[in-house]
């Protein structure tokens, strides 16, 4: 069995609309070294069974839980107890990844020595608007993680914010989970991940 590198993370909630699009962009990423945790926090649409099909046809990377409603949260929770990877990464059910995402998350963490985080620029996509959504003014490379804390937890930017550009090793957050109580878990989350230790 291939050591995991990296799980992927998935929550998904009635995206019906969405699922295939994601999931056809995940399929070139599926390699060995990573797993994908699919993760139906009660959908009241087909969710659940396109996601079951997935999974059949490729059960050698991804993992499928099923669960009663909780949130985003929660089902992220469900995930991470039973996430195999060194690296943990977050990816919306409605969301759209390159053909070379994993393998280039991949490259970069061992380009640089397994780092404790990796965080990236992304685009957001709203109808016909594309955003770039920067991590501020940092460049690519090796940052402090006081300073980091120090400089961006006081702007709640999408880039700071979301979990979504974010690759943290396991290690850092056995002990930390995702607060089911607050509305967003974003801001919270990278707090803890930033700041821990």
């Amino acid at each position: 069995m291939n050591k995991i590198k990296l799980s992927v993370i998935v929550p998904i909630y009635c995206v019906e609309k969405y699922i295939g699009n994601l999931l056809n962009s995940v399929t070139p990423n599926l390699l060995p070294g990573i797993e994908v945790i699919l993760v139906d926090d009660g959908s009241k649409d087909n969710c659940g069974s396109i996601i079951d099909d997935y999974q059949r046809k490729h059960k050698s990377y991804v993992k499928v839980i099923h669960k009663q409603n909780g949130g985003v949260s929660s089902a992220r929770n469900v995930a991470l107890s039973i996430a195999n990877g060194e690296y943990i990464s977050f990816v919306d059910g409605d969301d759209h990844i390159p053909s070379d995402y994993f393998t280039s998350i991949v490259s970069t963490l061992d380009k640089y020595g397994d780092p404790d985080l990796l965080i990236f620029d992304f685009y957001s996509v709203v109808g016909d608007n594309v955003t770039t959504e920067k991590c501020r003014e940092f460049k690519e490379g090796f940052v402090d993680r006081k300073f980091f804390c120090k400089k961006n937890l006081d702007v709640a930017t999408a880039a700071i914010a979301s979990v979504c550009n974010k690759v943290v090793k396991k290690a850092l957050i056995t002990d930390i989970c995702f607060d089911k109580k607050l509305n967003t878990e974003k801001t919270l989350c990278s707090l803890l991940i930033y700041c821990h230790g």
